[in-house]
């Protein structure tokens, strides 16, 4: 690998860094903008859905879910965990906890969740499903070191999470 091939691999995984740090910020700034308008702190962090940072809180849990999975892990085992925190940051991110009281401004009171959830958990498996069918495809030329034990413990346990969760 050449210096100037070199640098933008290492580039990229700065940035993707940077990434991450700067879309939490982002989430920051509107939790504590809309903690400005309320009369307390949300009890939890899913809470703030059905607030007025709901639109930043989705977008920040699904860019960070991408760049996880974007970023290679320095071990097999360490890449298999990103990759599932990536995607289960999306399911965290269309699958909100139970409304509690607000304090403060947010969602209208009847603002159904079911219809978004079903839709878009539904998107998001047919794309992992598919995205994963291509992994596969375009990997079966490559020469690949199996995966290690932990990492075929990783990718068992985080399949059975997503099993649970699809069927439950």
């Amino acid at each position: 690998m050449d210096d100037t091939h070199r640098s933008a691999v290492l580039n990229t995984y700065r940035y993707l860094r940077l990434a991450m740090i700067a879309v939490v910020v982002m989430l920051f700034l509107a939790v504590a903008t809309q903690r400005k308008d309320a009369t307390g702190w949300q009890t939890s962090i899913s809470a703030y859905y059905f607030t007025a940072a709901h639109s930043v809180f989705v977008a920040a849990l699904c860019t960070i879910g991408a760049c996880l999975i974007v970023y290679k892990g320095n071990t097999d085992t360490e890449d298999v965990i990103l990759n599932f925190s990536g995607f289960l940051a999306f399911v965290v991110a269309f699958v909100p906890t139970q409304r509690e009281p607000l304090f403060g401004p947010g969602l209208p009171a009847a603002y159904e969740v079911g219809i978004g959830v079903r839709n878009n958990v539904l998107a998001l498996i047919v794309t992992g499903v598919v995205a994963e069918i291509a992994r596969v495809v375009i990997n079966r030329n490559v020469d690949h070191q199996p995966l290690s034990s932990w990492a075929k413990r990783a990718t068992l346990i985080g399949w059975a999470v997503l099993a649970v969760g699809i069927l439950g």
